[in-house]
């Protein structure tokens, strides 16, 4: 099997990860000096987003609490999402990033709306959702790459995101906070939407990304064989290279 190669980081990736620390370490201030945290003006708080605070839907990737969910995250967006990107260049990579945290933030904020008699209020925050969306779409592209499930036992990348989808789905039916799941499991669709627009043949059977090697012309040669006067006449005389 292939082994995980980490890419430098890309273009996007990184202002994604500059925004990310900038936002934590704010968060991590205004908690220790002022006693409240930034999950409900930054993250995705349904309330205050519908009374004016709409630029959550920008920020809410950015904001964690969590210091390992922080790290995680970020190094999946780096180890990731740098190589999806250097696939799809940066114009298809900045679409995908946007139509995957757009299209799951209105989704949390519609099912919240219409139904939220059945759901526990929480911010929604994190580059969760986003992550899982690069997790299968890289196992698109590399189905047989080689990851390790909780940091300890090898599985090919289309293995792991099937039982990351599966423990989603569980999350998404007996957490307290199933709408979480939920909008993570919408996210890992709005990718796999996203490449099916984009080139349906990344969606074949098999499942193998096939880059396109550039076409070389052939030269045509400047070498012509020309026959000695001598032995023109003759069917198999010497010939030679000018």
């Amino acid at each position: 099997m292939n082994q995980l190669a980490i890419p430098p980081i890309s273009k996007l990736n990184k202002i994604i990860v500059i925004a990310t620390v900038a936002c934590f370490v704010l968060g991590a201030i205004v908690k220790l000096t002022g006693g409240f945290t930034l999950d409900t003006i930054i993250g995705l708080y349904p309330p205050y987003f519908f009374n004016g605070l709409i630029f959550q839907l920008v920020t809410y990737p950015f904001m964690h609490e969590q210091l390992l969910e922080f790290i995680f995250n970020c190094l999946i967006v780096w180890w990731i999402g740098s190589e999806l990107e250097y696939i799809l260049g940066f114009k298809r990579y900045l679409l995908l990033y946007l139509t995957v945290t757009a299209g799951t933030g209105l989704f949390f904020l519609t099912i919240t709306y219409f139904f939220v008699h059945l759901f526990v209020p929480v911010a929604f925050s994190g580059l969760q959702g986003f992550n899982y969306a690069l997790l299968f779409l890289y196992a698109i592209f590399y189905p047989s790459r080689p990851m390790l499930l909780m940091g300890i036992f090898p599985l090919k990348a289309k293995y792991f995101c099937l039982i990351l989808g599966f423990m989603e789905f569980y999350l998404s039916i007996f957490s307290p906070h199933k709408i979480i799941s939920l909008s993570h499991l919408f996210s890992i669709l709005c990718a796999v939407l996203f490449i099916f627009v984009m080139d349906r043949s990344l969606l074949s059977f098999n499942m193998k990304f096939k880059w396109k090697s550039p076409e070389v012309k052939k030269k045509r040669s400047h070498l012509k064989i020309v026959e000695d006067d001598n032995e023109r006449n003759k069917k198999n005389g010497p010939k030679y290279w000018h």
